[in-house]
């Protein structure tokens, strides 16, 4: 099961129904806005979908000096080899049996905590984000016969949209604190899935520029994946080791088959944050979340940023005071 050359993605294209792509193939059917739906996608998974895809893809663009994303098969997988260097193909697979080598969303991990690794999770909806509804709307363990893209769908949402959950649980960079979430907030010209990533992604591009020279300390060259670098729970890797379009981490997670071949989700917990970037409070530069520049330059919470107070200033003394990076 490798993104890169497996069929894993269940899609309705606008040319024919019932396609199922590899990742390649999905880039090169986005950029000419072929795709109708992700048929394995939940809702509240569609946005952290979106914005990897949308990183992914600039991260790719931005290393061969382009900007026009409506490209070949061929070209994507290229440029996602290139992306995970020596690390090749398995690096892009949902299961990989050697824990000291990375795995798609999955890092290394020390060999002294192999025999330490338990089963967190049997069904991807059990390892979801949405797992902190506790239950009360959408039941967890109900993908009991999930498809791999269901796995590819929970881990993005996890990986990349997770705050504090518990004890050696924590969060991503790009939030206010363990307790806030992240926003993803866009001004769209269509919610199709091609026409939006595209526009997306031109727009990333342009921002990139202003990412670099700004203080974050970003890297041209810099990890793009930071799944790829073996994690002990208790490093951290600085901003300046980083892309600025990196794709974070927040879990020490490693999928594998169990005895009847399924898919089950290991873990271990962490000690510390796999991003060192606390003290910005989430204003690391994402696009799509929104930051408080009036007070003390944080990133916004969903329940900050549509109250009256704020959508005041915003209206009295102009869209400075409010900047959607």
């Amino acid at each position: 099961m490798n993104l890169l050359n497996d069929p894993i993605f269940r899609i309705e294209l606008r040319s024919r129904t019932g396609a199922v792509l590899n990742l390649p193939e999905v880039f090169e059917a986005l950029g000419k806005n072929d795709i109708d739906h992700f048929s394995g996608i939940q809702r509240h998974q569609e946005e952290a979908f979106h914005v990897f895809l949308s990183y992914l893809g600039g991260a790719v663009l931005a290393r061969e000096g382009l900007m026009q994303p409506r490209q070949s098969t061929s070209f994507w997988r290229d440029g996602l080899r290139r992306l995970v260097g020596d690390y090749g193909d398995q690096a892009w697979s949902l299961v990989g049996e050697n824990l000291a080598q990375p795995a798609f969303m999955q890092p290394p991990l020390p060999s002294t905590e192999w025999s330490k690794l338990r089963v967190k999770a049997e069904t991807p909806d059990e390892m979801d984000l949405l797992v902190t509804a506790k239950d009360h709307d959408v039941k967890i363990r109900r993908a009991r016969v999930p498809e791999a893209d269901n796995w590819v769908y929970a881990l993005i949402s996890l990986q990349t949209m997770a705050g504090f959950s518990g004890r050696g649980q924590t969060g991503i960079s790009r939030m206010n604190g363990g307790f806030g979430n992240r926003l993803v907030v866009e001004v769209v010209r269509s919610f199709d899935p091609g026409q939006r990533w595209c526009d997306a992604v031109t727009r990333i591009l342009q921002f990139r520029a202003q990412l670099l020279e700004k203080d974050y300390g970003y890297r041209s060259d810099g990890l793009v994946l930071v799944w790829l670098w073996p994690w002990d729970g208790e490093t951290t890797l600085p901003l300046s080791a980083l892309d600025p379009f990196y794709i974070e981490i927040c879990r020490r997670v490693r999928l594998k088959l169990d005895p009847t071949g399924r898919i089950v989700a290991e873990g271990l917990p962490s000690k510390r944050q796999r991003i060192d970037a606390k003290e910005l409070l989430g204003a690391v530069g994402d696009p799509w979340l929104p930051v408080d520049v009036v007070k003390d330059r944080k990133a916004l919470r969903s329940h900050e940023i549509l109250t009256y107070d704020l959508l005041a200033i915003g209206i009295d003394m102009g869209p400075d005071n409010i900047v959607p990076l």
